[in-house]
């Protein structure tokens, strides 16, 4: 997803010496790429609520040798005050907000007059599926529907979709806005450890609720096995931006 979403930050206006809070940073792979493009100048804060996911990030900072970049542990709905940043953006946040209106009036608050706000959400109504290839056990559609009611539960199904609406409610600027639809897709060996951490929460759900996992034991042996050109179409997805009034 990095070509999408460096293009994300970039029509946004990022450039060197910016300011840039990631929301809902989780291994961090959005802030590290705002820190290449503002540089030693600039600033990048990513935030997540997760203590675990704060730690793997600021020691792959480290690694990378990022200077810039910090990362602090906190509800994104109360971003970091201490001075205003130039963009906020999040990837696949607003969809598990139970208010996004709410979230994006919060983040609005902490970006400058003139500054811009983007996010990157996904579609994942009932019916909006993505693609695997080779097809799973039982052809893609089965696999997809033994796993739909685990990804789509409390999540923000239209949420893609509805950035327009939400930021307009918010406030910002929608006469210098931009949004883009896209469906990324990634090897099947990128995304093992994501899959394995969906399949697990399927299964506890359906256990605790008597049911049978055997299809997703099926669904999981087969996709551990799956072969290097395996590929992944993720549902359709919107990156959009706006700007703070």
């Amino acid at each position: 997803m990095r070509p999408l979403t460096e293009r994300l930050l970039r029509n946004a206006g990022a450039r060197e010496g910016m300011s840039i809070l990631d929301l809902g940073t989780g291994a961090g792979d959005v802030a590290l790429l705002a820190a290449e493009i503002v540089g030693p100048a600039g600033r990048v804060v990513g935030m997540d609520r997760d203590p675990d996911h704060v730690t793997h990030a600021r020691s792959r900072a480290a690694d990378a040798g990022f200077a810039n970049v910090t990362f602090v542990q906190g509800d994104i709905n109360a971003p970091p005050a201490d001075s205003p940043f130039d963009i906020a953006i999040g990837r696949y946040v607003l969809m598990y907000q139970a208010d996004p209106l709410a979230t994006v009036r919060s983040v609005a608050r902490v970006v400058r007059p003139g500054g811009a706000i983007a996010f990157h959400e996904l579609n994942m109504y009932d019916g909006a599926r993505g693609d695997i290839w080779p097809q799973p056990p039982g052809g893609g559609g089965d696999a997809s529907q033994s796993m739909g009611a685990g990804i789509l539960k409390g999540v923000q199904n239209h949420m893609g979709v509805r950035l327009p609406e939400v930021f307009l409610a918010a406030g910002l600027d929608i006469s210098d806005w931009g949004f883009e639809g896209a469906s990324p897709m990634g090897p099947m060996t990128a995304r093992k450890e994501g899959m394995a951490r969906v399949l697990e929460a399927a299964r506890k759900q359906r256990r605790a609720l008597g049911q049978d996992v055997s299809d997703l034991e099926k669904f999981e042996d087969w996709w551990k096995n799956a072969p290097a050109y395996g590929a992944v179409l993720q549902p359709p997805a919107v990156l959009g931006w706006a700007r703070r009034r």
